[in-house]
């Protein structure tokens, strides 16, 4: 295998995906703007309204508490608790990175 060759293909590849969202920016902001959304919200069309109901009230409750326990956070003090909410939140990290990057394989493949 000729590995200038391999670099000609990543780069075409590569060339695709930005000449895709360059032509595309109003669609791409549009479908990143509902993913961030559905992303913290974790409101799904096809859950019962009441499930979305019961979701979005408990993302008001959490999401705030979290981020004002990262605020007061004493380092030695709080350390379990503070794994706790860094697991909690990397988890959902992942899952959304890991949609972004299967959209991405779709565009190359």
């Amino acid at each position: 295998m000729n590995i200038s060759t391999n670099d000609n293909n990543r780069n075409k590849c590569v060339n695709k995906i930005n000449e895709y969202f360059n032509n595309n920016i109003q669609n791409f902001t549009i479908a990143f703007l509902k993913k961030l959304y559905l992303f913290f919200f974790r409101v799904r069309p096809y859950y019962s309204e009441v499930h979305n109901l019961y979701l979005i009230l408990f993302n008001f409750i959490c999401y705030p508490l979290a981020i004002f326990g990262i605020i007061k956070f004493d380092s030695e003090k709080n350390l379990g608790i503070y794994f706790i909410y860094s697991l909690i939140l990397f988890t959902h990290l992942i899952r959304y990175l890991s949609l972004i990057f299967v959209l991405i394989i779709g565009f190359i493949y």
